[in-house]
C-alpha cells in the first residue's frame, strides 16, 4: 500500500495495536524471533514476517493483547506486552544514539539517512509522550 507523493511513493502500513494506518516512517517494525518472542527491528532488516506498530505505550500492548501481533506474523506469539513495551523504548533509544553519533562524525545526513534519523527523532519523542498511556 502506498501513497504517491509529489512523484516519491510513501509505503503506507497499518498499525498492529490501533489498527490505523500510517506513513511507514511514523512506524517502528517488530520482528518474530525463532522461539516465538518478538525482538523490535529498528533498522527494519530483520528477515521473516514483520509487524508495524505506532511508538507508542498503548499501541504495542494493544497489539499483544488484542492478537494484532499474532495476525500479522500468521502464527502464535509469546510475548508480555509491559516487557515489550520496556525493549522497544530501549531500542529505540540506542538507535537513536548511534545515528546521532554518526550524524556528528559525518557531518550533515542527507537523503534517505536523514529521513530516518528525523523518524527515529519523532519515535523517541512519541514514545516518551505516550508512556503515560
Amino acid at each position: 500500500m502506498t501513497e504517491d507523493v509529489g512523484g516519491i511513493a510513501m509505503p503506507k502500513r497499518t498499525c498492529a495495536g490501533c489498527r490505523e494506518v500510517a506513513e511507514q516512517e511514523t512506524l517502528v517494525r517488530l520482528a518474530q524471533a525463532s522461539d516465538g518472542g518478538v525482538v523490535v527491528d529498528c533498522l527494519r532488516k530483520m528477515p521473516g514476517r514483520g509487524a508495524w506498530v505506532h511508538p507508542r505505550p498503548g499501541c504495542v500492548r494493544a497489539a499483544v493483547r488484542g492478537g494484532g501481533l499474532g495476525r500479522a506474523f500468521r502464527s502464535s506469539v509469546k510475548a508480555e506486552p509491559d516487557a515489550l513495551v520496556q525493549k522497544l523504548g530501549e531500542e529505540i533509544a540506542r538507535v537513536w544514539e548511534e545515528a546521532a553519533r554518526r550524524w556528528e562524525r559525518g557531518g550533515r545526513v542527507a537523503g534517505p539517512l536523514a529521513r530516518r534519523v528525523a523518524a527515529l527523532e519523532a519515535h523517541v519523542a512519541e514514545f516518551n509522550r505516550g508512556s503515560a498511556r
